[in-house]
């Protein structure tokens, strides 16, 4: 599967499951959770959905000039996302479930992602 195919399908598995958590949230965390779980199952929806978007702008660049860097980018991107928003979700669905350091650990695959991406676009030719 090509760079950018991946990225796509990444990305739009991402945008799919995170609606589908934005209305699981709407239903049952608004409905019983304390103001700090609804906070942060929002604030996973809109990492999760932010860089879903994200996902499929950067397979449009890949199909228009193919890079690995693009692709590294769009792996830690994900699994950034999964860990990230992920560890939310379950904090929020399964408070005594501990999972120390997941949170930090996606935060910063995001933030390597996106200087993977900046790095790729640096190293593209210019027309």
């Amino acid at each position: 599967m090509s760079g950018a195919r991946l990225t796509a399908l990444l990305g739009g598995l991402l945008g799919l499951s995170g609606v589908a958590l934005a209305a699981v949230g709407s239903h049952l965390v608004a409905s019983g959770a304390h103001a700090q779980d609804e906070r942060s199952w929002q604030a996973a929806i809109l990492i999760q959905l932010v860089h879903a978007a994200a996902l499929l702008g950067l397979a449009g660049l890949s199909l228009l000039r193919p890079s690995r860097t693009l692709t590294a980018a769009a792996i830690a991107m994900a699994l950034g996302v999964a860990l990230f928003s992920g560890s939310l979700y379950l904090a929020v669905a399964q408070p005594h479930w501990d999972l120390p350091a997941t949170a930090p650990t996606g935060g910063l695959l995001l933030m390597a992602a996106w200087a993977l991406a900046i790095l790729a676009m640096l190293r593209a030719p210019r027309h």
